[in-house]
């Protein structure tokens, strides 16, 4: 029971770090895109 807990913990752990990178890439990304956007060529609003 202990076991298998500690390691629901451990996977909910790893999972939470994942979304965490993946939130913290797609950001940048976003950025990224934005900043390419904002160029006098493309005056859209994001």
């Amino acid at each position: 029971m202990s076991t298998t807990f500690s390691k629901n913990v451990m996977v909910r752990e790893e999972s939470r770090r994942l979304t965490k990178d993946k939130l913290m890439e797609a950001r940048v990304e976003s950025r990224r895109l934005r900043s390419l956007k904002s160029t006098p060529s493309h005056p859209v609003q994001a």
